[in-house]
């Protein structure tokens, strides 16, 4: 049966788009060497921003009590995958005979200031995208309940620039990346920009073809121009801005498009469990991969983005199969 028949009410597209973002995430993380690597892992940071986009894009006309549903959906989530960090990094400084000291630092007011802040868990850096969701709509709720949206549209821009600052200077000066990773900067501006994507859907995709291509091309080379000639000032957010949205508007406007059903089966079932387990699975490569051929620079090293990704597909659908048939069981006994 063709995956695509078997779905309903869904952006064919979008879900397409997840597929190839879960992908891409992991480039980010585990990137390929030398200049390639860089230019791949830049390319490749579009895939947090459409994420954020798809959210607000489908928070428009919703009610609070929509975004409650999901606000608490986002919460189980998040707890899911930290339960799944925690208990990996509690057997890893078991084994090192450093676990006490460990659940001391990590219990500590400064972090959980820091995880409110700068949406940063020191052992579970990865899922700084789903603090930032868990801010971002606890937010919105608020917005949606006292009828503020049109006030915070109009701040758009300005939240914008805020991140084109603080994302230029950090980034620019080799400052921790964690400085750059709030909420108000990071997830709210995607979020607000997908919702207005689809206010004004008309609009945007009334854009030709042509001139989508020619905008993503900027933010292609804007993105790549401080990488290529190692300028000063890292000014690349401005292009990963341009070409996201690029990429954000040719999704929508051919929205229910027929593309790879293995991609779009990806984007929807898998994608989610895929950010949470990719780093996990590198880090379990990579000890692997030092017990086996005792050194660090062998050809699992230099295929390990595509090897992690190859593993953690296949550890992800195995665990959408075993959870498909966890429910079917249990639909059995009802």
């Amino acid at each position: 049966m063709n995956y695509a028949n078997t779905r309903k009410n869904r952006s064919q597209t979008l879900d397409f788009l997840k597929g190839i973002a879960c992908i891409a995430v992991v480039f980010i993380h585990v990137s390929f060497n030398g200049f390639t690597g860089d230019v791949i892992r830049n390319l490749s940071r579009f895939a947090v921003p459409c994420f954020y986009m798809i959210a607000g894009y489908f928070a428009l006309g919703c009610s609070d009590t929509v975004i409650y549903r999901r606000l608490v959906k986002i919460i189980k989530i998040f707890l899911y995958a930290l339960s799944i960090w925690f208990i990996c990094c509690l057997f890893v400084h078991i084994f090192k005979h450093d676990f006490q000291s460990w659940l001391m630092n990590i219990f500590t007011l400064k972090s959980l200031l820091k995880c409110i802040i700068f949406c940063t868990i020191d052992f579970a850096i990865p899922l700084w995208y789903l603090i930032a969701m868990i801010e971002t709509y606890f937010l919105w709720l608020f917005i949606i309940r006292y009828d503020k949206v049109n006030y915070i549209l109009k701040f758009l821009p300005m939240i914008f620039l805020l991140q084109f600052i603080l994302t230029t200077y950090v980034e620019s000066n080799n400052l921790p990346w964690s400085l750059k990773i709030n909420f108000i900067t990071r997830a709210l501006p995607w979020f607000l920009l997908g919702y207005c994507i689809n206010k004004y859907k008309n609009i945007y995709v009334g854009i030709k073809n042509y001139k989508l291509f020619l905008y993503g091309i900027i933010g292609i080379v804007i993105t790549l121009f401080p990488i290529v000639f190692k300028t000063r000032i890292d000014f690349s957010c401005i292009g990963l801005f341009i070409y996201s949205a690029t990429i954000f508007v040719f999704a929508i406007k051919y929205e229910n498009a027929q593309l790879s059903n293995i991609i779009t089966y990806i984007g929807d079932k898998l994608s989610l469990n895929v950010y949470i387990l990719h780093c996990l699975v590198a880090s379990l490569l990579h000890y692997i991969n030092i017990l086996m051929f005792h050194f660090s620079h062998s050809i699992i090293t230099f295929f390990k983005p595509v090897i992690v990704v190859f593993f953690t597909l296949l550890l992800t659908y195995i665990i959408e199969l075993f959870k498909n048939n966890s429910c079917t069981i249990l639909n059995n006994y009802k």
